[in-house]
């Protein structure tokens, strides 16, 4: 089996400084098609930041998150969309739920803590 490689995605700030955290849904200005942001960084196939989206209309994009053999993201073939910061709008920031520890370790019937 051929590997593939993956180039990793970096923190994604916009030309106005305006963060756009990984995973948050974005829509494309030229198109008005709205997807989940899951790559930014550079790309072996062009210079500058690109922005790798994976489209929620499948079948509307231009690849399934590869360019010239190079896995930026994963997603359904023609489902992919590589933009620059100046054609996305961000709609919603991608803000995980804190994470909230619930355990509570046994007493000992000992008394010792």
């Amino acid at each position: 089996m051929a590997s593939r490689k993956r180039l990793s995605s970096m923190s994604s700030t916009s030309s106005n400084n305006e963060e756009i955290p990984i995973n948050s849904i974005v829509k494309v200005k030229s198109t008005g098609l709205e997807g989940i942001l899951l790559y930014a960084g550079k790309t072996d196939f062009k210079d500058g930041i690109w922005y790798g989206i994976r489209l929620f209309n499948e079948g509307q994009g231009k690849n399934n998150g590869s360019v010239n053999g190079v896995y930026y993201f994963d997603c359904p073939p023609n489902s992919g969309v590589f933009v620059l910061r100046k054609n996305i709008e961000l709609i919603e920031a991608y803000n995980p739920a804190p994470v909230v520890n619930q355990f509570t370790p046994p007493q000992s019937p000992y008394g010792i803590t």
